[in-house]
């Protein structure tokens, strides 16, 4: 029996195929990061310099760019190359087994059966029509991803996530914590290996992408604006950088 498959019939014992990483729990105090003031938090290295309306320079934060920065294509309203920790950050503490650290140019996140979450607020001038952008390495377990349209309360949000044990790219909800599967494409998926993934939100359709992939669209998504972010189940994933667009409809 491969390893895969081994935790695959153990994840199955506990969770139905259809919820895939379903648990519920109240959305759980947030710890360190503290929330972003207008215009959101800016870093310090790293990325083109933006124009942000009311936007503070984090202390020691990582490379940001905010609304008027530079980019090809789509407008770049936020980026972080996690070179130091950035304040515009908010974790997540509802899962005991969470933690978040910045170190070597990554952002570590490990994540339990309740899985771990870090949120980033969105500047109102940003509208509700964003596509966050991701590169990262599943280095043990099991599912990381990008998350939009979040309440950080409720824990209500979609996503999009790969899931190493299914060998898919995943769409996503979560509604108090719980999770639900909306729709999924197969591609293979290893620990180790790194992966860009793309959460494009425009209107009530969510389309996910991993680049050099396939893609994803999942239309009447309910929740109609919130805060985006990235979120990590039943393992270690480490975030090499992470974009906020205003996508080209």
């Amino acid at each position: 029996m491969t390893p895969k498959l081994g935790r695959l019939l153990l994840v199955a014992a506990v969770l139905s195929h259809a919820t895939g990483c379903g648990s519920s729990s109240d959305g759980g105090p947030t710890a360190t990061g503290g929330s972003a003031g207008a215009g959101g938090g800016a870093g310090a290295s790293g990325g083109a310099a933006g124009a942000a309306s009311g936007g503070a320079a984090g202390g020691g934060g990582s490379a940001g760019t905010l609304a008027g920065g530079t980019g090809g294509g789509s407008a770049v309203l936020f980026r972080d190359d996690f070179d130091a920790p950035n304040p515009a950050w908010q974790f997540d503490a509802g899962d005991p087994e969470a933690t978040y650290s910045v170190k070597g140019g990554v952002l570590e996140v490990k994540g339990g059966f309740l899985q771990a979450f870090a949120f980033l607020p969105i500047d109102p001038s940003w509208g509700d029509d964003v596509e966050v952008r991701t590169s990262f390495r599943l280095v043990t377990g099991m599912v990381g991803g990008a998350v939009v349209r979040a309440d950080t309360a409720s824990l209500n949000a979609v996503n999009c996530n790969l899931r190493e044990d299914l060998d898919q790219l995943r769409g996503a909800q979560h509604v108090d914590r719980t999770y639900m599967t909306l729709g999924d494409k197969s591609t293979p998926v290893a620990n180790g290996t790194s992966y860009e993934i793309s959460a494009r939100i425009i209107g009530s359709t969510l389309t996910c992408t991993e680049v050099g992939g396939p893609t994803l669209d999942i239309p009447n998504v309910s929740f109609a604006s919130g805060a985006v972010g990235l979120f990590v189940y039943q393992g270690t994933v480490e975030f090499d950088w992470y974009e906020v667009r205003k996508p080209t409809p």
